[in-house]
Parts: structure tokens; sequence; C-alpha cells
């Protein structure tokens, strides 16, 4: 069996670069049901998922290539998450960030969840089904640092 090793000197120096400024959103599960004999099929995020997949499906269409990506794919994909409350102090420390303040979350959405609904986002655009993406580089999912905003940046590469 042979082992490819790719490394970023392989990959073409510009990315494709989208960012969806807000709350992430998790790939929701589905449940399926019969109504009046036919097959329904709901998805359990709903219209934030759809508004947060529509903000970013724009953002991919501003980067996107001439024609989409056949080969195989890298992706990176960062995800900034507004801190909670309790992140902060009290009283005239109400804006200073706790020195037990964690830089990671590890709290909902899960970060694969968020990863699929990116590369769901790429799929005609950027590229011809997600299928393609076979090197995920880095998937970081940390809270906001002061003065930064909650969003969700995939970054993509065709592997040469």
């Amino acid at each position: 069996m042979t082992t490819l090793t790719y490394s970023d000197d392989m990959i073409p120096d510009v990315p494709l670069v989208a960012v969806a400024f807000g709350p992430p959103q998790a790939m929701g599960s589905k449940s399926a049901f019969v109504r009046n004999g036919r097959a329904i099929i709901t998805d359990q995020k709903g219209q934030k998922l759809k508004d947060f997949q529509t903000q970013l499906r724009w953002a991919m269409k501003e980067t996107a290539p001439k024609s989409l990506i056949l080969g195989p794919v890298r992706v990176a994909l960062t995800i900034v998450i507004r801190r909670p409350k309790s992140h902060y102090g009290t009283g005239k420390n109400a804006a200073k960030l706790k020195d037990s303040a964690p830089v990671f979350c590890t709290s909902k959405p899960d970060a694969d969840k968020v990863l699929r609904s990116c590369l769901d986002c790429g799929t005609g655009i950027w590229w011809r089904d997600d299928s393609q993406v076979c090197v995920i580089g880095t998937l970081t999912k940390r809270y906001a640092s002061d003065g930064e905003i909650e969003y969700t940046k995939i970054e993509a590469r065709e592997l040469s």
C-alpha cells in the first residue's frame, strides 16, 4: 500500500475563502415520518441552518472558481463563538475576562457537524460534490477574543 503525504508546499498558494458572520449552525439530525401515505423528512435545525447556509453560499459565490474543482480538495475551518457572560467578571470587572476563562469552546455546536454544514454549501459552487474533500487541514473551534465577532470561515484548496 502506498501512503500519500500532502504538505502545504504541494497546495496552491491562494485558497478559496468564505466567511459567514453570526452563530455557526451545525447540520441538524433528520427525522422521517409518513403522513397521508407520503414520506416526510424534516431537519431539526430549520430556519437558522438555512439562513447560515444561505449566507455562506453567497460568500462562496463571491470567490468561486471559473469552473468547479473536479479533483481532491483540502479544507480548513475556523469557528469563532461568542463568549458567555460567565467568562467575565461582575460589577466593575464586567468587561474583564476572567483568568479562568477557556480559549477553546467545548460545548455545542459540534465542530464536525458545523463542518458538514459548510461542506454541503460548497457543492456546486466550489466543487462538484463534498465527497471530493480528502484532507481536513485544521478544524478549530474557539471563543472570540475581545472585540472579535462570531464567524465561521472555510478555506479550500485543490490538491495537485
